[in-house]
This record gives structure tokens, C-alpha cells and sequence, in this order.
């Protein structure tokens, strides 16, 4: 049985020492590039949005060895960072007082606050100023002596940073499902057709306003850019089963909406030309080419969920293979019995993807 001696987080680092101020800025830093990292409030360690300045400019602070903490963006995330390094406005260093140096284990405090400060619930309504942290509460493994095991803490942080490597992968593995897109090879005759033929493209009205929704409020759903409906009025525009998407937000996203309902200028909707079509064998077919046309508003990996999808794109760059009879119509039954394979795997997905993301959010207790 470990026994832990509580103590504050002003208690073992020097608070004193502080970030760069707000003259730090990207454009200040483009002035002197270079080879020292500069590390903003990222939830991401090694990611360097503030790019890289010269050594010893005048008025910057660098440090070296030591944990930072974010205030603000990624808040709660410590990381310990041992080369030379300089941190934006928003990041704050903790480092401990001489005489812990070498009985403090840096790669346990950086897991024991992470956990305290998670359950102090800091958001960006709370920031976790230096006024708020220093009274946060850890705990630390003592010996029979009642001084500070540093064995102990090392056998801990250890255990904890192999837990770490597990749930990477395991969001590696979750985001890898999250991307699969799911193709059956077709082995019946199939016609290849675009978007514009089986459907024509609507954009729908602007009139739904705030202001409208609060003149006209009652039970039929209004739908915008928005995964949810957006409000409920007293009059629809559709009485059927229909396929629609955004035009920006979540633009990627095709969905399905049925009974009475309306949209607004921010959606778009898919208009049958004929009636052998499947809304949701469309779906599935083609909504992997959407996400791919999609404009993210951020690059690379880092992109989020806010994306732009315009009409014409989808008229010109998409196209659907459909099942055809012998007599080369559209053959719904085996469209409808194609999207039923899709929808069970879809489900399995999505089943794992709940796995993983709560084995992801499983605590480890490294109080033992």
C-alpha cells in the first residue's frame, strides 16, 4: 500500500516565473526565424504553431527541462519539454523549486495534475490562470520516512505512460474506422449516372429567421447547416422522404429527413426526377465523395468540422453507379438491398468507434 502526502501546486513550483506577454506575437516572431520552438496552447505536443525564432532575442523568455501548463486553448494539458523552448502568451512554465529537482519526477506531476486539474473542470468561461492552479491539489507518493518516494512516482508514471500508448493507438484505430469508406464491388449490371440526371439540386428559402421562428413557432421542424433541426414552425414545405445536405458547416454530412418539414438557405435538397431511386442507397454511395469535395476551413490533419460544399461541385464531380435490370432500368429492390449492407456495417462501425472512444476516456487510477 503506497501512502501519498497531498501538497499544492505553489508549494513545489516557483509561480513567479513568468510566460512572454502579449507583444510575442507570430508576426514579432517572423522578424528573428530560426531553430527554437515556440509552443502555443495546443492540446498537441510536438505541434509548433508559433514556428521557430533565434536564440537570445532580446525580451524573450526560453526555457529548458521543465513542464508547461496551458491557460487557455487546450486548457489542462501539461506536457514536460526538455530541450530549449519559448511558449506564447497563453502557456505558462512550472518550474519546480531547486530543492524538488531531483526528488520530483516530472513525467508523474505531468500526469498527477493533468488528472487533478480535469476534475477542477477549468474551461474557457474558467480559465486556469496562475490565481486558480496554485491552490490545485496533487498527490505524491511518500515513503516510510514520509518524504517524497521518487522510485515510487517513477514506477507510477511508467504504468501511466503505457496506458498512453495504448489509447493512442487506440484513437489511431478510431480515427482509421472513422475513415474507412465502405465500397461493394458491384457484380450486376450497373449504369453509371450523375447527380444531375436522377435529381435536380434546390436551394430552399431565406425568409426562416429568428424572427420568423418566434412569429410562427408550433411542431414542424426546420433544418439549417446543422446536424439537429434548428427550430420548429407552424407551416413545412415537404411531406415526404427526402435527401439533403449543407452548403457549408457540416457540409459533408447527407441527411435524410422524412415527414413534414422545411429547410432553410443554408440547405440543400435532392429532388427526385424519377421514382426508382433509393434515397439511402444515394447516400451511402455517394457520401464519402462529398467529404472528399469538401473545402475544410482548416488544413491538413487539423481541419475541423466547418466545411463549404457547393452545388456545382457536386453536379460536376459526382456520379452514382446504380443497379440496373436487364431492361437497363433502375432496379430499386436491389438498391434498397444494397444499402441494408451498408447500414449493417455502418452500425458495426459505429458500435466500435463508441468502444474505442470510451476505452480512450477510461481513467487510470495511479494511486495505489
Amino acid at each position: 500500500m503506497t501512502n501519498f502526502k497531498e501538497v499544492k501546486i505553489s508549494e513545489i513550483f516557483d509561480l513567479s516565473i513568468n510566460t512572454n506577454s502579449s507583444f510575442f506575437t507570430k508576426s514579432f516572431i517572423d522578424q528573428y526565424k530560426w531553430i527554437i520552438p515556440v509552443y502555443s496552447a495546443s492540446k498537441i505536443e510536438k505541434i509548433v504553431w508559433y514556428w521557430f525564432i533565434e536564440d537570445n532575442v532580446k525580451w524573450v523568455k526560453y526555457f529548458e527541462n521543465c513542464l508547461t501548463w496551458n491557460i487557455d486553448g487546450s486548457i489542462w494539458k501539461v506536457f514536460y519539454r526538455k530541450w530549449k523552448f519559448s511558449l506564447s502568451e497563453k502557456v505558462i512554465p512550472l518550474i519546480l523549486f531547486e530543492k524538488y529537482e531531483h526528488i520530483l519526477d516530472k513525467v508523474y506531476l505531468k500526469n498527477i495534475i493533468e488528472l487533478s486539474s480535469l476534475i477542477e473542470w477549468f474551461w474557457f468561461t474558467k480559465k486556469a490562470w496562475k490565481s486558480r492552479i496554485k491552490d490545485l491539489f496533487i498527490k505524491i507518493p511518500i515513503n516510510e520516512n514520509l518524504e517524497f518516494d521518487l522510485e515510487k512516482q517513477r514506477e507510477i508514471a511508467s504504468n501511466y505512460e503505457k496506458n498512453e500508448k495504448i489509447k493512442d493507438r487506440l484513437r489511431i484505430m478510431k480515427e482509421d474506422l472513422e475513415d474507412k469508406n465502405l465500397i461493394f464491388k458491384f457484380i450486376w449490371n450497373y449504369e453509371e449516372v450523375s447527380i444531375n440526371k436522377i435529381f435536380d439540386l434546390q436551394r430552399w428559402k431565406s425568409l426562416y429567421t429568428k424572427q420568423y421562428w418566434n412569429d410562427n413557432k408550433w411542431e414542424f421542424p426546420v433544418y439549417s447547416a446543422w446536424k439537429e433541426q434548428l427550430t420548429s414552425i407552424n407551416t413545412f414545405d415537404f411531406d415526404w422522404e427526402y435527401l439533403t445536405w449543407a452548403t457549408n458547416w457540416f457540409a459533408w454530412y447527407l441527411k435524410r429527413i422524412n415527414w413534414k418539414f422545411s429547410i432553410n438557405a443554408d440547405r440543400w435538397i435532392f429532388i427526385p426526377k424519377t421514382q426508382n431511386i433509393d434515397i439511402d442507397f444515394i447516400k451511402y454511395s455517394i457520401q464519402w465523395d462529398l467529404r472528399n469535395l469538401t473545402k475544410w476551413r482548416v488544413w491538413d490533419k487539423w481541419k475541423n468540422e466547418f466545411t463549404k460544399l457547393s452545388p456545382d461541385k457536386i453536379k460536376d464531380n459526382i456520379l452514382v453507379k446504380i443497379p440496373v435490370k436487364e431492361n437497363w432500368e433502375f432496379d430499386l429492390e436491389k438498391q434498397k438491398e444494397i444499402a441494408l449492407k451498408y447500414e449493417k456495417i455502418e452500425k458495426i462501425q459505429k458500435t466500435l468507434i463508441e468502444e474505442l472512444e470510451y476505452l480512450e476516456k477510461v481513467k487510470v487510477e495511479i494511486y495505489y
